[in-house]
């Protein structure tokens, strides 16, 4: 979904620093594998296969003896670390300490050459780390820096990250989600914690090579107050209305077509400004020539 008006935000994140993972995705989605699999019955091949996958992963529906896995995860049963792509040989698998550590990653995550990574910008470079702590524990984490080489601006901030930044996962209390896409100075220099004892955290580009720092250390989860799951399928308030709205040209043709697909979502209520109730929570859509969504 995308505004006549170009960088008018349509959706807009509960959780601003969600706001660049709301569409431009760089690979194939778990989660939206998972609804399609789940929407047309796949899954039930391999209900009588015995395989148990970890971290969310489902049995493959054409072999049921391996794992889809949510990203960051691998293996043949979801229990391992993502394998680097292209031939990469990056990525670990660290214990976090009760005191403050280091990740820093630099000229490894990439393929340093232009015209042969821009060739896989849907399938880029990536390195996955995996920062774990005992049961009972979760993870404070601060990501310090990203970028590229030399870097004088937000370059990676362009077309939604496109080119190269990081996604961190264990913030939400499922692995389904892609995670929280980091590329903006802005989502710098902030700790955030996880709901459980395991920090997915991926490296990738299509570009020249991201490099990344940021600390980490675990604490007591009885300690923390541990804020209520915000996916990036939840939205805040948009204050306004698209600036130059009266430009938009509006085609009531397509709003029977819109509200016939919104029945289906549970808790539809049918009036002009339909409501739904979402999987994040209870959203407006205004239909005046742009779709906004509200809590």
């Amino acid at each position: 979904m995308f505004s006549a008006i170009e960088d008018d935000a349509v959706i807009v994140a509960q959780n601003v620093d969600y706001q660049m993972s709301l569409g431009g995705a760089i690979r194939t989605v778990f989660g939206d594998v998972y609804e399609m699999n789940n929407l047309y019955s796949c899954y039930d091949r391999c209900k009588d296969s015995g395989m148990v996958c970890h971290n969310e992963g489902m049995p493959h529906p054409r072999n049921c003896s391996v794992c889809q896995c949510p990203s960051g995860f691998g293996g043949n049963d979801c229990s391992e670390r993502e394998a680097p792509s292209h031939g990469l040989t990056c990525g670990e698998t660290l214990r976090a300490q009760a005191y403050w550590q280091a990740l820093e990653v630099s000229g490894v995550v990439g393929g340093g050459n232009n015209k042969t990574s821009r060739k896989l910008t849907y399938n880029p470079h990536h390195c996955t780390w995996h920062i774990r702590a005992p049961e009972g524990k979760v993870i404070e984490h601060d990501v310090i820096f990203f970028g590229v080489k030399d870097q004088k601006n937000d370059i990676l901030r362009r077309k939604m990250c496109r080119y190269g930044g990081l996604k961190i996962n264990g913030q939400e209390r499922t692995w389904i989600s892609e995670g929280m896409k980091l590329c903006c100075s802005d989502q710098l220099k902030k700790i955030r914690t996880t709901v459980s004892n395991v920090l997915v955290v991926e490296a990738y580009n299509s570009w020249q090579y991201t490099y990344f720092k940021m600390n980490y250390k675990m604490v007591d989860a009885a300690e923390i107050k541990i804020p209520q799951a915000t996916s990036p399928l939840s939205y805040a308030s948009v204050s306004h209305l698209p600036k130059k709205l009266e430009r938009i040209d509006t085609n009531r043709a397509y709003i029977p077509e819109l509200q016939k697909s919104m029945r289906a979502i549970p808790g539809y209520l049918p009036p002009n400004i339909p409501e739904i109730n979402a999987a994040a929570g209870l959203v407006e859509i205004v239909l005046d020539g742009d779709i906004v969504l509200t809590p």
